[in-house]
Parts: C-alpha cells; structure tokens; sequence
C-alpha cells in the first residue's frame, strides 16, 4: 500500500485506500500491526473519528502481543 501525509497532523499518514494510520505504526510494521489494522479496515471509513480507531489499533496490537507471548490478558 502506498501512503501520504496527512494535510494537518505529521503523525498520520493516509492509505492510498483512503483510511489513516498511524505514520510509526504501519500494517507493515509487524504482525500484531498487520493484524489490528485489518479488523479496523473492515468498519466502514466513517465509522469511527481518527483519534478512536487509531487508539483501538494500538489496543488490539498491544493484546495481540500479550497473547502471543502468554502475558495475561484482562483483570
């Protein structure tokens, strides 16, 4: 996927498939990245403001990788 900057926040960037990302955080940054990325792709575009999706993607990485390593999950 290609990307641009976002016109008003250097921490985004834009997919070519209209959907932002976080510019250091990539679906080809890692698997755990690659993984929260496509469930958030699959909510339609306006679903969620940026800030909220962004946030949920860091979320599910971060729990992806506790599971990945059998970190605890939860309370």
């Amino acid at each position: 996927m290609n990307y641009t900057r976002h016109p008003t926040d250097p921490s985004i960037v834009v997919g070519d498939n209209g959907r932002v990302y976080a510019a250091t955080r990539l679906p080809e940054s890692g698997w755990q990245f690659a993984l929260a990325w496509g469930i958030m792709d699959l909510l339609p575009p306006d679903a969620l403001p940026d800030s909220h999706r962004l946030f949920l993607c860091g979320i599910i990485a971060g729990t992806l990788e506790k599971v990945a390593k059998g970190d605890r999950v939860g309370p």
